[in-house]
């Protein structure tokens, strides 16, 4: 029994496969053994009562053991015959599950308590689908997501690291870290962190003036103003003695569109003024047409879309401290945008006892036009709706560390691997997305928006597909059905 009471660390085999040669079968100690808790596919082969056989046996989730069969070199000659899944029914087994309630669309309190998200509308099939019955907690040593910590972690991962929960289902990226102590799920959702800037103000009235060109025409046209003074000058510079402020006065003349009184006797100075005041004429033309189509809408300064112009202005940059990675990721990143971003970083206390757990204190910063808020894409852009202030900033393009969302699990979880195709499943129907979708509508001012879905129309259900998700029609409650 050494190796089943204390098992090597390296050792985490996803088959195990016991053989009692003799004697009874202590099923007691095997349930207490960590290499049978941690193992996915079990079988146990025991003698059977008086020894005169031996019989086949596993142990379900419900922490029952049965007897497969008396041993049979034909009855058990193949893989699946020998190792049962286990894990198909949980027979109603309750499921702590930590999250925090502030993590909207994905997990977030209603107005009448209860609790909704992309991510409970996946636990909830998956309940239906597993028989299990998921009981969520608020619970966390000091209200963060979790970080690592002398051997441990702290937040929610930690609650689930010391095994107080079965899952964590909060906004959680794979990364390497989180990988070395915690299982997780094929990923459900593609997203990375949002910046939200305050949309510059109107530029004042008059420079609506200057915006019918660009400032590479505008040098170019006073550019030839002067050249064509000086010529203007030097051609009637020897017989009617016109000074060159003269000059210049005349050839402004045709730009504003004046007449002169006198002509110069001339013929080169006349043919040389007429087509200069041609020129002149195409291009006053030109101007005053775009002045009409600048004067319809206001002018603006331009916007800020990339990291590195972002990292190059005077705004300063405002999150959360709420034991995310971005922080310290920006400010050690070898990227000189990044780190710059970083540098300037400002981490507000979080508070949970306000709505969106405080955020509203970067909010007033970024429509004060002091800040830039970094968050979670989604959750970033709801609280803004929320708040009513969307239509005064714009959420940058770019995303800061795009990752996979996943469920996360305690390393070696023996039934991960059936969460995993339940999660797979609703994502390749199409599910999670729209139930995501239907969340962030249910927000208002998404229209206009970037990125915008249409809406999805579910085809009616096949009932013989029991082995996939059939997509149901959301009914009066917004809800789903879906069969596996």
């Amino acid at each position: 029994m050494g190796p089943l009471e204390s098992p090597p660390q390296w050792l985490h085999p996803g088959a195990l496969l016991v053989f009692v040669a003799a004697g009874d079968c202590n099923f007691q100690e095997l349930s207490q053994s960590p290499l049978l808790q941690t193992t996915t596919l079990l079988g146990v082969i025991c003698p059977s009562p008086g020894n005169s056989t031996y019989r086949v046996l596993t142990r379900l989730v419900s922490e029952e053991w049965v007897t497969l069969g008396l041993w049979d070199a034909d009855a058990f000659a193949t893989w699946d015959a020998l190792f049962r899944d286990r894990f198909v029914d949980f027979k109603g087994r309750e499921f702590p599950i930590t999250c925090s309630y502030d993590d909207v669309p994905l997990v977030y309190r209603q107005e009448n308590g209860t609790i909704d998200g992309s991510n409970i509308r996946i636990i909830n099939v998956m309940a239906k689908w597993l028989n299990f019955r998921p009981v969520y907690t608020h619970r966390s040593t000091d209200g963060s997501w979790g970080s690592p910590a002398n051997g441990t972690w702290t937040g929610y991962l930690g609650t689930l690291y010391r095994g107080q929960s079965s899952l964590a289902i909060n906004y959680y990226t794979v990364t390497e870290e989180r990988g070395r102590d915690f299982d997780y799920s094929g990923s459900y959702y593609n997203e990375g962190f949002g910046v939200m800037v305050r949309v510059p103000p109107p530029l004042p009235r008059w420079m609506n003036l200057l915006f019918p060109y660009t400032g590479m025409v505008w040098a170019l046209v006073f550019g030839v103003m002067v050249l064509v003074t000086l010529i203007f000058y030097l051609l009637n510079l020897r017989k009617y003695h016109l000074s060159l402020a003269r000059s210049f006065l005349i050839t402004l003349r045709g730009m504003v569109m004046q007449s002169m009184e006198h002509l110069p006797a001339s013929w080169v100075s006349k043919s040389f003024l007429g087509l200069w005041w041609f020129v002149m004429l195409v291009l006053d033309i030109s101007y005053t047409c775009n002045l009409i189509a600048v004067l319809t809408v206001p002018a603006y300064p331009a916007r800020i879309h990339t990291f590195k112009q972002l990292a190059d202005s005077k705004l300063k940059m405002c999150m959360l401290d709420y034991g995310e990675f971005v922080p310290e990721a920006l400010l050690t990143s070898t990227d000189e945008s990044l780190a710059k971003m970083g540098a300037k970083m400002e981490l507000l206390p979080e508070n949970t006892t306000l709505k969106f757990s405080g955020t509203s204190a970067c909010v007033e910063r970024v429509v004060a036009g002091t800040h830039a808020q970094v968050d979670t894409n989604s959750y970033i852009k709801i609280v803004y709706r929320s708040l009513g202030v969307n239509s005064k900033v714009y959420s940058m393009k770019p995303q800061l560390y795009r990752g996979h969302l996943a469920l996360l699990y305690r390393k070696h979880t023996p039934w991960r691997h059936k969460f995993s195709k339940g999660v797979q499943r609703l994502v390749e129907a199409g599910l999670v997305y729209k139930w995501h979708d239907e969340i962030m509508d249910l927000f208002p001012g998404r229209e206009g928006e970037v990125g915008a879905p249409l809406s999805l129309s579910c085809p009616p259900p096949t009932p013989h597909l029991h082995l996939a998700p059939a997509c149901l029609c959301a009914d009066h409650n917004k809800r789903a059905k879906y069969l596996f």
